[in-house]
């Protein structure tokens, strides 16, 4: 074993090394749009979370893994706004008349979404289309606010390459156009539904990290949020498109650096551990038979003697006498011989019926009325009957 220690020093050298250039490397960025509030990432949606601490002050927050069934299937959240911010929307059917339901009695939803489910588009009467740029500018798409009061001087710009999704029709006895895009196309709409209001927004890139920390975009998600009632915040995390890849304690531990690598550290630790100890420090222990129980061995040779020496009368003597004690320590009874008298009082004080108990005694009658050997079939009915009267006896 000594002879390998150089080796191992060059490879725990080397793992080392290897942690330390992992760990000083440049941050990988995940461009995959999450939408999660966990995420860091650009495309993630961690600050707009963090930001709706500051829209809502004092509210209660609650983070929901759930199908819409779920939720309101079992837990009342009529006070709370629920918020969906994911690349598509798409609950079935009945997830969908749970949620106008919601909204019908007075509650409030934000969906931010490139796609809804046809059900919830063709009850709303909307049909969201988009466009691609096709011009030069150094930014395709700019929003902004019809009223007044909100409009901003100037659009908010996003990058060049960002989709523009729009309503192309909607209708307007119950939709509010709130945000358009540069084309004057609806990009925010308030859609009354009962006593209740569902807030539709078509570009959800808009509340990612990314587009939350490039010029004044920020403000406007917070005027996108300034429409909503003060209330309960329900923040949906199953929609998102990594929202199963959370939900394990080894995800969230492999999502951190240093608890990636803590997690490395320790296993690679673990082995070495291991190969120092797969010698064993002290000789086995031999493993010695526990004594034998003779008893039943002892039993059967001499159950084999009697049967080998076909001495039937002598066993059912034996029995008689085993069964008779049996009775004076169970019932309490005086028994020497089957005396028919006692056939009552047997039965009575062990609850087998009468007849069962006539035939077992006078079977015991028959065989001690016998000097001279008995027939097999003699001593099997015996046996029979006594343990016939033990399984019957109260």
């Amino acid at each position: 074993m000594h002879k390998n220690w150089k080796y191992i020093a060059i490879l725990v050298f080397c793992f080392f090394i290897l942690l330390l250039a992992q760990a000083n490397r440049p941050k990988q960025f995940n461009w995959l749009p999450t939408y999660s509030k966990y995420d860091k990432n650009p495309y993630g949606t961690y600050i707009l979370y963090d930001l709706l601490q500051d829209v809502f002050p004092n509210k209660q927050f609650e983070t929901v893994d759930k199908t819409i069934y779920e939720i309101f299937e079992f837990d009342n959240y009529q006070d709370f706004i629920y918020i969906f911010i994911a690349d598509s929307f798409t609950p079935d059917d009945y997830d969908v008349e749970l949620l106008l339901d919601y909204v019908y009695r007075g509650g409030c939803t934000f969906i931010a979404a490139n796609y809804f489910t046809t059900t919830l588009t063709d009850t709303l009467e909307i049909d969201v289309k988009f466009h691609f740029p096709i011009t030069g500018e150094d930014d395709s798409l700019s929003l902004n606010f019809v009223d007044r009061n909100l409009k901003a001087t100037k659009n908010y710009l996003y990058n060049k390459g960002a989709v523009d999704y729009y309503l192309a029709d909607y209708n307007n006895d119950y939709t509010e156009v709130l945000g358009v895009n540069s084309k004057g196309q609806p990009t925010f709409v308030k859609i009354s539904i009962g006593d209740g209001y569902l807030f539709l927004n078509t570009n959800p890139m808009t509340f990612t990290n990314y587009y939350m920390l490039k010029r004044n975009n920020a403000e406007y998600v917070a005027k996108c949020f300034s429409f909503l009632p003060v209330r309960n915040i329900l923040w949906d995390e199953y929609f998102k498109i990594g929202r199963t890849e959370t939900g394990t304690p080894l995800r969230f531990i492999l999502s951190k650096a240093s608890l990636k690598w803590a997690l490395y550290l320790t296993l690679f630790l673990f082995v070495v551990f291991v190969a120092f100890e797969v010698k064993r420090k002290q000789r086995m222990i031999p493993i010695v038979d526990p004594m034998r129980n003779t008893t039943l061995e002892f039993t059967e040779t001499i159950g084999r003697l009697y049967f080998q020496r076909k001495n039937n009368l002598n066993i059912a003597q034996k029995q008689i006498l085993y069964f008779f004690e049996y009775l004076r320590s169970q019932l309490f009874l005086e028994i020497n011989s089957a005396d028919a008298n006692l056939v009552e009082k047997v039965a009575h004080k062990s609850g087998v019926p009468t007849e069962e108990v006539a035939s077992l005694f006078k079977t015991i009658q028959y065989i001690q009325s016998k000097e001279v050997e008995i027939l097999d079939i003699v001593l099997i009915n015996l046996n029979k009957g006594i343990e016939r009267f033990k399984e019957q006896m109260q």
